[in-house]
This record gives C-alpha cells, sequence and structure tokens, in this order.
C-alpha cells in the first residue's frame, strides 16, 4: 500500500503517530506533538505536512479547530479559542491567520459579529 502506520519519535523530541503517506513520507493522519509543547491533530496535506483538518493547540493555550490551509498551515474556517477566554468563530485569512468573516465573543460577553480587517484582525462592519 502507499501508506505506513506508527509512531516516530525524532532527535529533537518531535513525537509523530498515525498514518504517513509512503511515497512523500509526511504524516497523513494523527497527531504530532512537537518539543515546545504545540500539538496538531487531525488530517494532515501530504505534499505540505500541515494540517488540513483537525485541532492545533500551541504553547501558550490557544486552540484552534477546523479547516487549515495545506501551504500556510493558518486556520481558514472554524473557531480559535485564545488563552484570555477570547473566541472567534468564521472564516479566517490564510496569510494572516485573523478572522475575516464571522463572529469574535470577548472574555466579557461583548459581541461582534460581521466582517474583519485581514491584517489587523479588528471588527469592520455588520
Amino acid at each position: 500500500g502507499s501508506i505506513i502506520k506508527g509512531k516516530e519519535i525524532a532527535p529533537d523530541g518531535q513525537v509523530q503517530e498515525g498514518i504517513w503517506d509512503k511515497n512523500t513520507g509526511w504524516l497523513i493522519k494523527g497527531k504530532a506533538t512537537f518539543p515546545d509543547g504545540m500539538v496538531t491533530e487531525g488530517r494532515f496535506d501530504k505534499n505540505t505536512g500541515n494540517l488540513i483538518e483537525g485541532k492545533a493547540t500551541f504553547p501558550e493555550g490557544m486552540v484552534t479547530e477546523g479547516r487549515f490551509d495545506k501551504n500556510t498551515g493558518n486556520l481558514i474556517e472554524g473557531k480559535a479559542t485564545f488563552p484570555n477566554g477570547m473566541v472567534t468563530e468564521g472564516r479566517f485569512d490564510k496569510n494572516t491567520g485573523n478572522l475575516i468573516k464571522g463572529k469574535a465573543i470577548e472574555p466579557n460577553g461583548l459581541v461582534a459579529e460581521g466582517r474583519f480587517d485581514k491584517d489587523t484582525g479588528r471588527f469592520i462592519k455588520k
């Protein structure tokens, strides 16, 4: 077959477990844990190795879930939960990672819904 199953521990401490594409050598389904504490799990692009669907947990506590751009690795559709309790959900810019259309819920409960600036992430209008 064109897939390999298993677990790999790299010299830098990165751990990958799941299924790899035999031809490209990239993890295509499973979980990757990085030395800095970052964890990505789900489906990965066989040509770039980037997460394309699933969940990414960052060392500082941010969690992104949904669909990701295969080239930039940024969330493009889904939900981001920040360490301060803020939640953004909707469509995100593939280059900046900022919310562009959807909803932002502040820790105090304030909700902004509509369009957001792709460069700053600031609310533009409903």
